[in-house]
């Protein structure tokens, strides 16, 4: 992601879930906007868009922690088999 820009809308769109799954593997939004090179509030911004087009909520959010919900581990599960990151 990193040179990427993150508020292209058609790009946008293939970036979720690697932001999706950047997030899981890191552990907190803040470490995977570190990791993906951009904003905080473009990863919490993205990965919003994504629950909204999915229609499901992926992530558990609670202050210190992040846990998946059932279709966020389906979810980052087809995602990491079916694309490079």
């Amino acid at each position: 992601m990193k040179g990427r820009p993150c508020h292209s809308a058609a790009g946008e769109v293939d970036l979720l879930p690697q932001v999706l799954v950047q997030v899981v593997d890191s552990g907190s939004f803040v470490r995977a906007a570190k990791a993906l090179d951009t904003s905080n509030a473009a990863v919490t911004r993205l990965v919003g868009a994504l629950e909204a087009h999915l229609g499901a909520r992926l992530l558990n959010r609670a202050t210190r922690r992040l846990s998946l919900t059932d279709p966020g581990a389906e979810f980052c599960e087809r995602s990491r088999k079916t694309r490079p990151f």
